[in-house]
This record gives C-alpha cells, structure tokens and sequence, in this order.
C-alpha cells in the first residue's frame, strides 16, 4: 500500500492514494523527508532524485556537494528533526530537481522551505504523459539567514493541483542539452491529476543564494465530509442515553436519545467549557458543589437491573487530579441508612485497589460489600473492577466500564488492562484476600433499588460527597456490554485528527527504575527468562525524564550479548486496517544498536522486517535532546514482514525466511523485539494512528469476519451468506461484497487482469468492483514452489479498484494463473457490514 501525507501546522492527515503490491519508487512512504544520516552532504541521487543545472541540463545527480554551485542532501538536521533536507546553491542560475514514480492520483501538495533570501524563486513540477509542466506560480520565503531559522520555523507551501492549461507551462528539460522554461502553456488542459514525477525548477537571481526544502507531502483526493461523532455514537445498538453537554450554564441537559433530562443538583450550577469531543463543549465541575441529577421517577431505561443484566457506561473526561474519589455517572447511593447501588462509573477508589483508576462498580442489593471469612459487612463496596495505568490529570480520555452478567471490565482509552491478582487490605477496610480486580467476578446481577441517577457526585450518609473534578465531555449509557471493537470506535471518534488513537508512555514517577509489569507489559530475556515481574533480568522502566510527554519514564533494555523481547496485549481492538502509521521515539547509547517493532494479529505475531536503529549514538538516559522519532507508515505487504516465533519456553526467533502478510483483523498485542544489544536501548511515546475516515463505515455497522474461496464447489438456493441462491459459482457473501447481484446469474468472474510490459518491466493489473459497506482483502497464493503470496485491501469508498502486482518472477505468476483451481488457490478474506436497523 501506498500513502501520501499532507501535514498542515503540526496535524497529520493521512490519505490513501493507491494500493500497488510491490513498492516502487514513489517518495517512500508517501512522502519525501530527504533523509541522510551520514555526517557529510550527500549527492541527489542518495534519495533517488536526479538534477540538473543550467541551460544545457547538466547532470549533477551523483555529484556529492561541496563548493560552487551544487545541489544535494545536507548532513543536518531539517525541521522534521531529522537528519538530511534538500538544498541548492547558484550563481544566477537555474536547477531542475526531479523524482518518479509510479503514476498518483495527486489533489494537492506542500513543503517546507526557507531560502537564504527572497529572491530565489521555487516552481513546483509535475510530469504527465512524458512531459513535465511547471507550475506558473512562483513560489518563495522570506530571508533566512541560518540554518536554525530554517530548523525552527519553515514557512509551509501548500499547493493544490487543477487541470486547466493556463496554470502550467511545459518545462523544456533535454538531459545534457537544455533546460528552461519555454513560456508555453498546453495546447489543452491537462487529462487528470495522475501524474508520474514530481520537482522543483530553483532559479537563484542573486550569487550564492540558498534553497532549503524538507517534509515534501502529497496528497489524494479529499474523502467526504465525516459524520459528527455524536451520530457516531447514536448508531449503537443499545443506547438508552447520551449527554454531550453543549448547553449553556443554568440550562438542563438534555440526552441526545431518549427523554432524560439532567439538572442541577449542587449549589452551585455546572458551569461550560468551550471545548468537548461531541458538541464542542463539556461541561466543567468544580469538585465541591456541582453535580448534575434525574431524579429515580424519571430514570426509565436507565433502571438496569436483573440477574441477567448488563450494561455499559463510557465518559470522555478531563479530570483534575485530586485526591477523592471522583464519582462520574450511574445511579449510586452510599447513604448508610438508605443505601441504593445499582452502578457506577468512578475515577478513584483507592480503598480497594482504584487509585487513580477507571471503577466500575456493581451491586445487587445496594449496600456494602458482605465480608467472605466471617459474618457482617464491609465498610464500603469491594465490588468493582478497575485497570492499572493511572488516569491523567489535564488530558483528555475515555472512560468505561461493562458488565456483562457476570463481570465488570474497566476500560481507559479503550484499553483493558487484565489485573488477575489484587489482595485488598486487611482490616478494618478489608480482610486481606486475593482475587481478580479487571475483570471483577460479580455474578450477581444488579439491583433495581431506587436511586437517582447523577453526575458529578453521589450521596453519603452525611450528604452529597465523592465529588468529581474536572470536564465531562459525554455520558453514555448502554443496555448491553459492549465489545472491546465497539469501546474502541467510541474512543477514537473522540481523538482529534492527526493525535494518536493510543499512546503507551511508559509513565514511571517513583523515582527508582520499576518493572514493565507496572504498565501492563510483559517482557523476556532471551526467550527463558521472564522480565516482567523484576528489573534485574533486562527490562525495566527507566526512571528518567524519558520524552516527558506524560512525565518521566521509558522502556529500556539494559543487559547486553542477549536477544530480548517485550511488548503488551493491553491494547485496544484496532482494526489492523485502520493502522496509519506507528512511531516511537529511540534513545540508545549506541547507534548501532536496534529494535524491531512486533504487531500480534490474529493470534499470531508479526515482526516488521527493518530495523530502528539511531543515525548517532544517543546521550545518558537523562538526556533525550538527541532522541530520533521512528515512523512505520503502515502496510501488511508479505515482502515487509516476518513471522516472529516466541514460545517462553526456549524459542524467541525471527523466521526471516517466512514471509507474512498481516491477515485482517484486530490488534492483539504490540511490541519490540531486539537482537543482541551491546549498550542501552531506550523506548518511549510508543504511539498508534489511524485512519478515522475509513472507521466511520465501520462504526455503522456490526462487522461479520469471513474466508471465501473464488469459486465454492457448491450450489443450492439457500439465502445463507456461504451458499449460492442463483447458482452461478459464487456465494452470497462473495456476490455482496463485490457488487453483484446475488439472486440473477451473471455469469463471468469476479476480477479480471491484464499484463503490460512498459518499459520492459511485466505487471499484471487486476480489475475489480467493490460495495462500498464490506472491507476485502485479496489474497493470491500459488501452490507451485514459487509459492507466491499478495494481499491487496481495497479502499474506501471507491467503486473501481485496480492493483498492479510487479516482481520478477512475472512470467511464473503468468502460468500460475493459467492452472486449474486444482493448482491454484485464489480466495477472497473480507468483512461483511451488515447495516444497522
């Protein structure tokens, strides 16, 4: 797969531009950042760019820049921090930068520049059919005198394509012969916004000027507007109510479903913040004396009880620690003479094992805890789950707790972390037993027991306590426990574009190197040595300040001359589809030391084939100034990941010779594999992004996982999805997801291919229609001892796929084709959405 990116102040946005199996040579990654991590200037060529100067096109490709004019890849950091930016430098002439690649359809482009004055000139080129055009604007910056201007603050150039004649003059470039602008504007307007190259024509008007470019993005076409997240929210099943809190101070809130309205309840009213992730506000309480109530003879629906029941209540929150229990929604009664649980949502139990924690809490009969080794009752309720990593002070998250009948799962940013032992404290609090606190064991149902249901706050004996500080941004309520793939769609319609969906920071504030296990992650030495529980054994995280992004803290791997590996399987359910891009930030003491980055899908896991190393040695573990951000643009191309063995019991191993594609499906587990260190490795700001737009289709519907082969051996008129209604070779399921009608007999086949041979190199481009509401990856494996396999994942929302399939065993993959389905095996794995009523 192919990406393009178009960065605007500082936010990613990420479009899909095409899908090509094998990578060519388009800016790699969908992007060009000019990167050289020598420590001398590099020529042109080093990034697969070529160059040429003056009226008779010079090639300065392979030259390495050193004195005069020259063009090249400097050996500095650029504004994206890291090492390498493009540059030029003339007297009074002109350069023609130029890259290509394979044929894009381009919307826009952009890059950073700052030249050293304003009289050097920038003209962005584009090639189409053969002929390259140079755009009519000029394009330049104001003077900067320094580099460091340069790496600080870049002005940004944004360009966006059209096709008319007027805008472009075609660029008379003859390598060795001539270059220059012709003044002559296409006899026609250009056919599309495909294009094939792409540069720059640098004319320097003054001696010695300099050109700096760095961050070149492109960019596809602009997808439709995404719903609002409230409608997001509003489209799933079981939704009894919802606040998103836009209204004014003083106002009731009223819910987007149902009739519940909240009001008022403290003395002093809930006031509004301009800022939330469903209405553009939330509402803010004060910690002492606002809350917001619906009293019991109006909480209908909201009355979740019976022995069966099940529920599930999500917050998106901006808590301002503090040290009470912070009560966020439910209906939750502590009053010792007139007790009514039922459930609740709290930040902040920490008598029995939350603190600083999402809680759910439960209960049937609406008083204390009974005590299990003796008779009588605990003081408060044991009867709650809660995760482990601590909710953050100042940010936003998302908090949520299911019940499904039988246990309470608690949920920070969609991520369940699994606290299987917890022993509470002895009296008079507890009586100091061990059990599991996420999930926590409640069979019992819940209890209709009258209660309000209130926000902010809940009643004491002594009155109106446990207050919450902070803003809620929404409050909804569910009837039935939600999947963790639901939870995570409710988080990351919440996340702004361009942050990540999850962030592991490896947060470690207690001064003294701790064990990964603190933050939920696992870890071994070698593949016999468990890390996880101790910090003697490699793994650890470390005390330092760490990126500081959520304080101090990272991974580190301290033991050298042995292979490690650690990594976590609290991470939410993110659709591997979804996945953007993944970075981290690399801190080693050595350059030469590196990681590779592990994804667990579909219980297996897959390590990405290149490793992360740091262009220079990294400073102390106090010192992250020369830290390198790492950035894998995500793809699931075989060619780019290998099957990582690990058993725990004396086999941890990259199967370099075993190719794998990530098949679809869910993040299971995300980590870092690491050979044979011989200083420190040093991880923090591990963070995942994704494609937000293509989750809006998923958010509408229940998602159905199927493997169907292209030609099933069976027929009959059954309208089941596996079996075939009308008889023409093809299931129903198959039949829907590519666009045909299930019940009339077309005939034909559900792709067609062709072969080009352009340029000499063979490519086989394959055709095929798509609905919109099913996800579809092809998988092509040959049964021969080629045994090639592809995986191409057709996009959203386009009705016309095609992908081109290039390799040098073309001609084998031409005769496999040709067998029978005996020989060959060619099945279709996708996902079916089935709208929502």
């Amino acid at each position: 797969m192919r990406y393009a990116a178009f960065r605007f102040r500082g936010c990613w946005q990420f479009i899909v531009l095409s899908f090509v199996l094998i990578a060519g040579t388009l800016l790699q990654a969908g992007a060009e950042d000019f990167a050289n991590s020598t420590n001398t200037n590099q020529p042109l060529s080093s990034v697969d760019w070529s160059a040429y100067h003056g009226a008779e096109a010079e090639d300065y490709s392979d030259q390495t820049p050193a004195s005069g004019d020259r063009i090249g890849i400097a050996s500095v950091t650029g504004p994206d921090g890291s090492g390498g930016y493009f540059f030029s430098v003339a007297d009074e002439t002109a350069w023609a930068a130029i890259h290509s690649f394979d044929a894009q359809d381009v919307a826009a482009v952009s890059w950073k520049m700052g030249n050293s004055l304003p009289s050097v000139s920038v003209r962005l080129l584009v090639r189409q059919n053969n002929v390259w055009y140079a755009r009519e604007q000029v394009y330049s910056t104001a003077a900067f005198a320094g580099i460091s201007d340069f790496q600080s603050a870049p002005e940004t150039i944004s360009v966006e394509l059209d096709v008319e004649a007027a805008n472009w003059q075609i660029l008379d470039l003859d390598p060795g012969i001539s270059l220059g602008l012709t003044g002559q504007s296409p006899e026609e307007d250009l056919t599309d916004l495909t294009i094939d190259g792409i540069g720059f024509y640098i004319e320097h008007d003054d001696p010695g000027t300099v050109c700096r470019i760095d961050e070149l993005r492109l960019l596809g076409e602009v997808p439709p507007e995404m719903p609002e997240p409230t409608e997001i929210v509003k489209s799933m099943p079981g939704l009894v109510a919802f606040w998103t809190f836009g209204e004014a101070e003083g106002d009731v809130r009223v819910s987007e479903v149902g009739d519940y309205i909240l009001t008022d309840g403290g003395s002093t009213a809930v006031s509004r913040v301009g800022e939330g992730p469903f209405s553009g506000y939330s509402a803010s309480f004060n910690g002492s004396s606002t809350y917001l109530s619906l009293p019991n003879a109006s909480v209908g629906a909201l009355d979740i009880a019976g022995d069966d029941a099940e529920l599930t209540v999500v917050s998106w929150v901006k808590w301002t620690t503090t040290g009470n229990a912070g009560f966020v929604s439910g209906i939750w009664q502590e009053d010792n003479n007139d007790p009514r649980r039922q459930y609740g949502l709290f930040i902040n139990l920490p008598a029995y094992g939350g603190y600083r924690n999402v809680c759910g809490h439960v209960s049937q009969y609406g008083g204390p805890s009974p005590k299990v080794l003796s008779s009588g009752y605990l003081p408060y309720s044991r009867d709650y789950s809660a995760n482990l990593t601590e909710v953050l002070g100042g940010q936003w998250a998302t908090a949520a707790f299911t019940y499904d009948g039988e246990y309470a799962r608690s949920y920070l940013n969609a991520k369940f972390e699994a606290r299987p032992e917890y022993t509470e404290p002895g009296p008079s609090i507890g009586e100091g037993i061990t059990y599991a606190k996420n999930p926590y064991y409640f069979p019992d149902g819940l209890g209709s027991n009258g209660g309000d249901f209130t926000v902010g706050a809940v009643r004491l004996t002594h009155g109106m306590s446990n207050w919450y500080k902070g803003q809620i941004g929404g409050v909804a309520v569910f009837d039935r426990a939600l999947s963790p793939y639901e939870l995570f769609i409710l988080h990351a319609v919440s996340v702004p574009f361009g942050e990540p969906v999850i962030r592991f920071s490896f947060r470690n504030a207690s001064g003294s190197d701790r064990s990964v296990s603190t933050r939920s992650w696992c870890a071994f030495e070698d593949a016999v040595t468990d890390a996880s529980e101790t910090i003697s054994n490699g793994w650890l995280l470390g005390s330092g300040v760490g990126t500081g992004t959520e304080g101090a803290g990272y991974l580190a791997k301290t033991s050298a001359g042995k292979q490690g590996f650690a990594w976590t399987d609290a991470v939410p359910a993110i659709p591997v589809t979804l996945i953007e891009r993944i970075e981290f930030t690399l801190n080693n003491s050595l350059a030469a030391d590196s990681v590779y980055l592990a994804l667990k899908i579909d219980d297996t896991w897959h390590i990405y084939s290149q490793p992360f190393s740091m262009s220079i040695d990294g400073a102390i573990s106090s010192d992250w100034s020369s830290a390198e951000l790492e950035n894998l643009i995500m793809n699931r191309d075989a060619k780019e990941w290998r099957e990582m063995i690990f058993d725990a019991s004396g086999l941890l191993e990259q199967a370099q010779e075993d190719p794998r594609a990530i098949p679809s499906g869910l993040l299971q587990g995300i980590g870092f594999f690491q050979t044979q260190n011989a200083g420190v490795i040093r991880v923090d700001d591990l963070e995942v992004f994704i494609n937000k737009r293509s989750l809006v289709s998923a958010s509408y519907a229940t998602w159905k996982q199927w493997n169907q082969h292209l030609n099933p051996d069976f027929s009959n008129s059954s309208a089941e999805p596996e079996m075939d209604y009308d008889f023409d070779g093809f299931s129903n399921i198959l039949e829907y997801a590519f666009a045909r009608s299930p019940i009339e007999n077309e005939g034909g086949s559900l792709f067609s291919y062709d072969v080009s041979w352009s340029g000499g190199s063979p490519t086989i481009q394959i055709t095929a229609n798509r609905r919109k509401h099913a996800l579809v990856d092809l998988w092509l494996q040959t049964s021969s001892t080629l045994n090639l396999w592809e995986i191409m994942s057709l996009p959203e929302p386009t009705v016309l796929n095609q992908w081109e399939i290039e390799d040098d065993d073309i001609e084998q993959i031409l005769w496999e084709f040709s067998l029978s389905d005996t020989q060959t095996e060619a099945f279709f794995r996708f996902s079916i959405a089935e709208p929502l009523n």
